[in-house]
């Protein structure tokens, strides 16, 4: 589904003029703002962009599970699940960005199950290479959906789950990958190359 270039707040003030001209103008005016309204977000629209539709097809391809802002990226991480002397990529995912959680990578779901922190998704790609995330949702706040499990295939950007708010996602990456991003930079979830495995 396509994406708006306009941010949250600024579609929402559009939608509060819109209810305000209803209220103070004839019920004409307020249907020619509304189809004004819509003709704008269906022309500045995010499309999909040929050269991330090719690199979503790349093998060694990490693409970013979720949007948000990369906090940090370190190397010689270990963790229990996806293995040792990994590189963590420390992702926050807040408002107003879109809380839907993508495949890192095409291949096979190898462990996907809740953790005290809060979820862990492990998966090999089709180069055999592990892939993990962490995520750690806000306190006190709905756990995050997911809605495969170990066996299922993914495809790379497909949709896999959904965060119910904001939270911290740990995308754990062998040893070696070539990573693209750094750190305070925005990442759009199923679009944003993250490394070259």
């Amino acid at each position: 589904m396509p994406k708006s270039y306009l941010k949250f707040y600024q579609i929402a003030g559009l939608f509060f003029l819109s209810f305000i001209i209803f209220i103070f103008v004839s019920p004409i005016g307020f249907f020619l703002w509304i189809l004004a309204l819509l003709s704008i977000l269906i022309i500045f629209r995010k499309k999909n962009i040929s050269f991330q539709e090719t690199n979503k097809n790349n093998k060694d391809l990490a693409i970013s599970p979720v949007s948000g802002v990369i906090n940090a990226v370190l190397d010689g991480v270990n963790h229990p699940l996806f293995g040792v002397d990994l590189i963590q990529v420390r992702i926050s995912c807040f408002p107003p960005y879109e809380f839907g959680l993508y495949g890192p990578s095409s291949g096979e779901v190898q462990v996907a199950q809740k953790s005290a922190k809060g979820l862990n998704i492990g998966m090999v790609n089709l180069n055999s290479k592990i892939i993990g995330i962490e995520i750690i949702p806000v306190p006190n706040f709905v756990p995050p959906t997911y809605w495969i499990s170990a066996g299922d295939k993914v495809s790379a950007s497909a949709r896999i789950g959904h965060l119910q708010w904001a939270g911290k996602i740990y995308l754990f990456l062998p040893a070696g990958s070539d990573v693209f991003v750094k750190k305070g930079q925005k990442l759009y979830g199923g679009e944003t190359a993250i490394a070259s495995l």
